[in-house]
């Protein structure tokens, strides 16, 4: 999803291992409200659809995003 946030808003995202987001870019607040909504909605069947839908329609563009379920391979 981070990749999405930063294609659709055009910012800069920066995940710390300890936790933390840096935002940088035009687009900070669209994009600190989608890592928000991550946050208080992680447990919601469907969110990356959510948050796609929410970003096309706060910057005024689409994206072609497949949602592909992440394997263990790919965070090594």
């Amino acid at each position: 999803m981070v990749e999405m946030i930063k294609e659709l808003t055009g910012t800069q995202i920066v995940v710390g291992q300890n936790g933390l987001v840096w935002l940088r870019g035009d687009n900070e607040d669209i994009a600190a409200e989608a890592v928000s909504l991550i946050e208080e909605k992680s447990h919601i069947s469907g969110l990356t659809e959510f948050i796609k839908a929410m970003l096309e329609k706060r910057v005024g563009k689409s994206l072609e995003f497949n949602a592909v379920p992440a394997t263990e391979g790919d965070f090594v």
